[in-house]
């Protein structure tokens, strides 16, 4: 209390308490935006890197003769089995990638750019995926959407 005393004394300011001072100055958009996308970052980070380890590990594992006959069907030829575990073991880097925060930015430009050409070359390939019951070129576009907001909120300063 004596230093309250002095404090007043020697600055004619008189303290505020606790739920005062924070009524004078409340919250604006951009903190509220802070607050309430800090708390969802964590979880974009492990959707993301879980999605990308989940398909390339189905990509290798279950997936992996449905896959082939689809790059078949589209005429990748001789190509069909490398693309298939080329695209299996990308999507497994790029989750490990944005899993660890040093390499997360990178992983993430990688995942928007895969993300890209899976597009394209399923679109140009197997233009029918689109009208695929569970769209897997549709689901596409989220996931990219997804990709930018984490590279938005990435930087902690």
């Amino acid at each position: 209390m004596i230093a309250t005393t002095i404090w007043i004394a020697a600055t004619s300011i008189r303290p505020k308490g606790l739920t005062a001072a924070l009524e004078a100055e409340p919250a604006s958009v951009q903190e509220r935006w802070f607050a309430n996308l800090y708390l969802l970052k964590a979880a974009a980070f492990v959707i993301l890197a879980g999605f990308w380890i989940a398909t390339g590990l189905i990509t290798l594992g279950p997936a992996w003769t449905a896959g082939a006959a689809q790059l078949k069907a589209a005429g990748a030829g001789a190509l069909t089995e490398p693309l298939v575990l080329g695209g299996g073991l990308a999507d497994i880097a790029i989750g490990l990638g944005i899993a660890v925060r040093r390499t997360s930015r990178l992983a993430l430009w990688s995942a928007l750019a895969l993300s890209a050409g899976y597009l394209f070359a399923g679109t140009a390939l197997a233009p029918g995926l689109w009208a695929e019951p569970l769209g897997p070129l549709t689901k596409i576009v989220p996931i990219m959407m997804l990709t930018v907001l984490a590279l938005a909120i990435r930087e902690d300063r």
